[in-house]
This record gives C-alpha cells, structure tokens and sequence, in this order.
C-alpha cells in the first residue's frame, strides 16, 4: 500500500514545524511536506498526489480557502484539515461547505491534530483490520483474554491492531465507551515503539498505565503492529503494577504466537506480528513425503551431500567451464 502523503501549508514557521514534527514522532508511517505558501502548495500538489492537505486559512497570495477548491480540482479524493487563528462562524460555513474533515483554531492542540489526522486518513483509504481472525481463532484469543481478567481481577481487554481497529474483545464496559478512544490509545503504543526503537529495542515490550477515576487502563504492545488494553475498576492498588507487568507480557507473546499461526490471510510474522505470505505447497512428486522427514534423516541426508561434494562425486562426464565455453556450449552475454 502506498504510504500517504500529508501536505502542510502555514506562512508561521513556528506552526508547520510543530505540526510536522508532531506526525513523525507519532509513529504514522506517512510522507509530511511543509510549505510556507499556497503558491509552493500548488507546485507540491502538481508533483505527486496529497492525501492530505493541512491549511492556514490566511496566507500570503492565495488563501487557504482558494487552496482548498484548487484541491478538489486535482484530486477530489483527498482530504482537507483548516487552521486559523481568527476563527468565525463565517470561515467555520465556508470550511464545512469545502468538505473539511476538521476546523481547527489556533493555538492548536497537537492531541486533537493528530486525531484529525487520524480521521482524514481513515476516510482517504480503506481502513482494515491487519489480520482477519476466522471465528475459532477468536474464539482461542478470547479465552486467553478470558484467562487475563480471572488472573488479575480485571474488567475488560481488548486486542487492536495499529490502525485502532478492534482483533477480539473479552469482557465489556456498561458505563463507558472506551471504542471511541482506541485511536488516541494506539497512538499512544505507536509512540511507546517510537521510543524504545531509539532506544534500540528491536522486539520491545512497553507498559502504559492510564489513571482514571473509574477506570484504569493498562496498555501494552503485542510485537511491533498490535496493542493489549486491560481495563480495571478505578480501585485498583498501584503498588499491582509489577505482577501486572508479568502477566501481560506473558499474555502478549501468546498472543502473538496465535496471531502468527492463523491462516494465509490473517498470520504474523513471529517476531513483529506483520502480514506474511502464504507458504508455497511442495511440487506433486514431493507431496507423498512431506511432512514425513525427521531431524535425524534430515542431518544424514545433508551430511552425506557434502561428503560427496567434497568426494567429487557427481562430476564424472563433466568438462571444465573454459572448454565448454570453448565448444559454444555456453550462451554469451546475459540473459534476457
């Protein structure tokens, strides 16, 4: 899938820098520009296709209004994010009418730009779970979460992927609708990984705890594409938080290798949890053996292979490479 392009259009420095920096310690795997004016905008537009186009509403020469419409031109599939810092009922109507995905006043608050964002892209291009769990796997995830709640007291736990979307839940909130903050969550996670990659972690395990006052939420990364989130009653002892941290580590490398066996279209790679490609089946002739051979017959097949080689065996009627070529039984040049 191609990586989305996001375009950011501010005549304060100050302002493109932050929002830019902002995306890429967020972890969004996606290409940011910055561009201090409409003009440079349009060039940016014209050199490749924008997913994204985040605009001051006032600028030098063309306005983020008149940017707006010359996107809808190039590409109506794109998406559009507003800034101002004079905002009016008027620029808001105007915005709206442009099909703006967010009306954001000045100062901006990074938290609700990244959700924007968040909410663009979603809208930009299809948004799917990274693994299609088949129902008995679910059912298999489910009853490991199952074992997380009874094991700690807990209340709820969810299995999301980076995108925010929901793997397989156990449990369930009455009283709030935690759903609708799976997205700033896995934001959070992505930036956990963002952090110890620096770090040099190359298979990290990061622990966050969020304090509310009914509920607690611990989150932790299973590999490096999907979240475990465990909700408590707002009760809970911090003094907890080690046996917690055991486990959830525990729960999120078995979850991970359950992630990593299901089927062609849905398993993981063992060590990120990232899509693979389905293994090729063995040719006929090799259909009635597979499966069959042991270790044992396997390191004697091998060792008999390089006694041979080293033997010389296998080249009786075999000429040297200079001869053959000398015959023209070697074709010259590379090959097509």
């Amino acid at each position: 899938m191609r990586v989305p392009r996001v375009l950011i259009v501010d005549d304060e420095r100050q302002v493109s820098r932050m929002l830019r920096s902002a995306l890429e310690l967020s972890g969004r795997d996606c290409v940011v520009v910055d561009v201090p004016s409409g003009e440079e905008a349009l060039l940016e537009l014209n050199r490749g296709p924008v997913d994204l186009l985040v605009t001051d509403l006032r600028l030098p020469g063309i306005s983020g209004l008149q940017l707006l419409f010359r996107l809808r031109e190039i590409n109506p599939d794109a998406r559009s994010i507003l800034i101002t810092g004079h905002p009016s009922a008027e620029a808001r109507a105007q915005a709206e009418a442009m099909g703006v995905v967010a009306f954001l006043p000045k100062p901006l608050s990074t938290n609700f730009f990244l959700e924007a964002v968040d909410r663009a892209l979603s809208l930009t291009r299809p948004r799917e779970a990274l693994v299609r769990v088949p129902d008995e796997g679910k059912a298999h995830m489910a009853n490991r979460l199952i074992g997380v709640l009874t094991e700690l007291g807990a209340i709820a736990a969810y299995v999301v992927d980076e995108n925010g979307m929901l793997v397989v839940q156990a449990g369930d909130l009455a009283d709030v609708n935690l759903k609708s903050a799976l997205g700033s969550l896995t934001l959070a996670y992505r930036s956990g990984l963002k952090v110890s990659h620096v770090l040099g972690a190359l298979l990290p395990f990061n622990l966050q705890y969020f304090d509310g006052d009914v509920h607690d939420v611990y989150l932790t990364n299973v590999g490096s594409y999907y979240g475990l989130l465990v909700v408590f009653d707002g009760k809970q002892d911090p003094t907890r938080m080690g046996e917690v941290y055991q486990v959830l580590r525990k729960a999120a490398d078995e979850i991970l290798t359950a992630l990593s066996r299901i089927g062609s279209t849905s398993a993981g790679d063992a060590g990120t949890g990232k899509p693979k490609e389905k293994a090729s089946a063995p040719p006929p002739e090799l259909a009635p053996k597979a499966g069959k051979a042991v270790p044992k017959e396997v390191d004697d097949f091998w060792n008999r292979a390089v006694a041979d080689a080293e033997g010389g065996a296998g080249t009786e009627g075999s000429i040297p490479f200079d001869e053959a070529q000398r015959r023209g039984l070697l074709k010259e040049g590379p090959e097509d």
